[in-house]
């Protein structure tokens, strides 16, 4: 990851891997991870890296907190493929939620879906490609394959509907 950054262009990289070896399940205090939220909500830090982004935290809620931290201190999550600029957090939120219903799994680890079900997303701003890798993460977070879930996505560019020459009446 080291290389990662120093090609989008870091320069002052610490490698925060006390947490090494340790579970993210069950309640083993991760110093290194706190370590790093902290650093984080004090605005020290422009980005936060890992190999993949569901490895930053142990639970839906976790990560949750860490995107909105990350979002109003103004840092980026960057995994191998992408650079995450949380904004407002709604599409985590709704992907979090597309997962759950997906799965039937608990919402944030906390609100309670009774049965899983179909799940349709409308991209309306990000790229179907963009929402994959996210929900690959979510999923991945939940522990579950994203391909056993039944999550399909439809984008603007389908609900387009062709125009013919227009004729006023």
């Amino acid at each position: 990851m080291e290389e990662r950054l120093q090609q989008l262009g870091w320069c002052e990289i610490e490698v925060v891997d006390d947490d090494l070896g340790r579970s993210a399940a069950g309640t083993v205090t991760r110093a290194g991870f706190e370590r790093m939220v902290a650093e984080v909500c004090l605005g020290k830090v422009g980005a936060v890296a890992a190999r993949e982004v569901s490895r930053f935290a142990r639970n839906s809620r976790e990560w949750q907190q860490l995107i909105e931290v990350c979002r109003v201190v103004d840092t980026v999550l960057i995994d191998q493929e992408t650079v995450y600029t949380p904004k407002s957090c709604k599409t985590w939120l709704a992907l979090e939620m597309a997962v759950a219903v997906a799965s039937g799994s608990a919402c944030l680890d906390k609100f309670v879906v009774p049965a899983a079900g179909l799940v349709l997303l409308y991209a309306a701003e990000d790229s179907e490609s963009a929402l994959r890798l996210r929900l690959e993460s979510l999923a991945q977070h939940h522990g579950i394959p994203l391909a056993c879930l039944d999550i399909r996505i439809i984008t603007a560019d389908s609900l387009r509907v062709p125009r013919q020459n227009s004729v006023r009446l």
